[in-house]
């Protein structure tokens, strides 16, 4: 999926940061305080598009960016995932009528996904 502008991927309509651990994230992490800050700001972006994400009513997107996190939960940080478990069990308690069974199932495939980690 290619982005409008230099990392940030369109999901319908709205552009979302690519996120990518980059090839030397060992030694910037181990490096210094600022390579870790300035991952953790944006990991907080990437939980405040995915809330914002959530609240909106179309649930094509709400799915897609359940996948997104899904596939990058192994990367995220473990207080940025624990963000994003109350906003998962709410998707899946929500009965089928009001949310589709996609959205659900997406959910659960998160949660899937995050609980794996360990």
């Amino acid at each position: 999926m290619r982005g409008t502008k230099e990392g940030l991927l369109p999901i319908n309509g709205r552009e979302f940061p690519e996120i990518r651990r980059p090839e030397n994230w060992r030694r910037r992490v181990v490096g210094g305080k600022e390579a870790e800050s300035s991952n953790s700001r944006n990991w907080d972006e990437a939980f405040h598009l995915f809330a914002n994400v959530i609240a909106s009513e179309n649930d094509a997107t709400k799915i897609q960016a359940t996948i997104r996190l899904a596939k990058m939960s192994r990367h995220a940080l473990e207080n940025i995932l624990a963000l994003t478990v109350p906003i998962l069990l709410e998707l899946l308690e929500s009965p089928p009528i009001e949310r589709g069974p996609l959205v659900q199932e997406a959910s659960a495939y998160c949660l899937k996904c995050i609980a794996s980690q360990g």
